[in-house]
């Protein structure tokens, strides 16, 4: 698909999808191995971390609600962080992970005919509406964890695709 057709099914479903609601369908967060975050805290530079952020699937829901009916289009969409020890960078000490779906109402049903707009809108949009809250999600989660701070940027760090 080249570029400008992939930005027009974008803008067709941009124009025509209306966030409704996320929501988190799982989270895991552990420390691993015995780590002790209050011994490294004060250790810099101990610990990387690794991002992880992927559309891993979509969907059509069709909802009926007091006698009407309506059309989801559902983005689920799985985050996570690991912080490695730095000297070898492969032991995994702690994680923060979280599955989220994100569901949007379909104002024209004619979109759902459009599998590439729908896709691209998948892989390229919902993950905007998510950032907010998976930041604060992670942040919040590694402090109460004890681990040393992450701050996310404001936005997806590099652009979704």
């Amino acid at each position: 698909m080249s570029n400008t057709m992939a930005t027009d099914q974008l803008k067709l479903a941009q124009q025509n999808l209306e966030f409704e609601s996320l929501f988190q369908n799982s989270v895991q967060a552990e420390l691993m191995n015995d780590f002790e975050p209050k011994q490294t805290i004060t250790a810099k530079n101990s610990l990387n971390i690794q991002f992880r952020h992927a559309v891993t699937s979509s969907m059509v829901l069709e909802i009926t609600n007091q006698n009407a009916q309506y059309k989801i289009f559902r983005v689920k969409i799985t985050v996570g962080l690991r912080y490695l020890k730095a000297k070898n960078n492969q032991d995994v000490v702690a994680k923060i992970e979280a599955n989220y779906s994100i569901d949007y109402l379909v104002q024209n049903e004619e979109l759902l005919n459009n599998q590439d707009a729908l896709d691209e809108f998948a892989l390229k949009n919902a993950s905007y509406h998510l950032w907010p809250f998976w930041r604060e999600f992670a942040m919040a989660q590694a402090q109460r964890m004890s681990l040393p701070p992450v701050a996310l940027p404001m936005r997806l760090p590099v652009e979704a695709k």
